[in-house]
């Protein structure tokens, strides 16, 4: 098994890196783990964004972790129907 470390970077590269690193653990089987709580706190925001974008609303912090997975299922299950 692999271990893939998530550190702090570049708000440009932000994103992408985080979701490779999502894709290496759910699809090869890697461990995923961050380095510090920067980057826990950096994917935090970044879903906080997500949400309230979805949701067309303000969202505190920290956001409702249920209610985000379920709102990020929602929108896997529609990107799936779209194809």
């Amino acid at each position: 098994m692999t271990n893939i470390k998530v550190g702090i970077v570049g708000i440009g590269n932000m994103g992408s890196v985080y979701a490779k690193s999502i894709y290496e653990k759910e699809i090869k089987g890697a461990v995923l783990s961050a380095v510090c709580s920067r980057s826990v706190k950096a994917l935090e925001i970044t879903n906080a964004i997500y949400l309230s974008a979805w949701e067309d609303c303000w969202v505190d912090l920290p956001i409702n972790e249920e209610h985000y997975y379920e709102k990020l299922q929602e929108k896997i299950a529609k990107a799936k129907a779209e194809k």
